[in-house]
């Protein structure tokens, strides 16, 4: 038996251009589209609900797969939405990543059209896009570079980023990004253990970790510095 809310009047798609997806996407995400403008040179398609009950963009990303962006619209229909947007977006033929986000991308309509849960580590790999230039700049992104953390090579290379936002006695950051180089050593716990400090200086007296793609050891030294998976928004890719 077909759930009612896959049973729901399907909702046409139109294709549209990444520049003008932005405000919609925006829209979804809870940002401005300004936030969102920094992405416009990785987004290569982009289809909306005809009713804007939702939008979704193909983001470039520096593995096969290309990411998917955005979603439908909370409420009943939402997963008739997800599974409509989804399938224009799988008429590229290209291989698809998305989060499983039951804001946007319920798991179970990725699971509906056979895409698969997977989850690889750090920027360069599955669901992410290298650090440029552009993020080692200073307070890249709104970030606060009075928290925030870079680690420089002898050379002056970028080899590892944590970048931080407070917000009164709260701190919220990045997982922290490691040149491949140097995941071997304890650079990436650095980071996070400097950014922490830094913060407590300035009063922080709680962290949020938006973390992603982290391996069984990098979770058990989060888990001893007391921090806890409070949600788990799973990976999938689309075969």
């Amino acid at each position: 038996m077909v759930p009612a809310a896959y049973a729901a009047p399907v909702t046409a798609t139109t294709p549209t251009t990444p520049d003008l997806i932005l405000p919609a996407l925006a829209d979804l995400l809870g940002c401005g589209a300004d936030d969102l403008r920094p992405l416009l040179p990785q987004l290569i398609a982009a289809w909306t609900a005809e009713d804007g009950s939702g939008a979704i963009a193909l983001r470039r990303t520096p593995r096969a797969q290309q990411e998917v962006l955005g979603g439908a619209r909370p409420g009943p229909r939402q997963p008739q939405v997800a599974l409509t947007l989804l399938r224009a977006a799988m008429t590229s033929g290209k291989l698809l990543s998305a989060y499983a986000d039951d804001a946007l991308l319920p798991g179970e309509a990725l699971r509906r059209l056979g895409w698969r849960q997977a989850q690889a580590t750090y920027a360069d790999r599955l669901g992410h896009t290298l650090v440029g230039d552009p993020d080692l700049t200073p307070d890249a992104h709104g970030s606060d570079d009075t928290v925030s953390r870079i680690a420089v090579d002898a050379s002056g290379r970028g080899v590892g980023i944590c970048r931080a936002w407070l917000d009164g006695d709260t701190l919220t950051i990045g997982s922290p990004g490691v040149h491949p180089a140097l995941r071997h050593t304890t650079l990436r716990h650095a980071l996070l253990r400097a950014t922490g400090d830094a913060a407590r200086e300035r009063g922080a007296r709680g962290l949020i970790m938006q973390a992603w793609g982290d391996t069984p050891a990098e979770t058990q030294a989060d888990a001893e510095l007391g921090l806890t998976a409070a949600t788990v928004t799973p990976m999938h890719l689309s075969r």
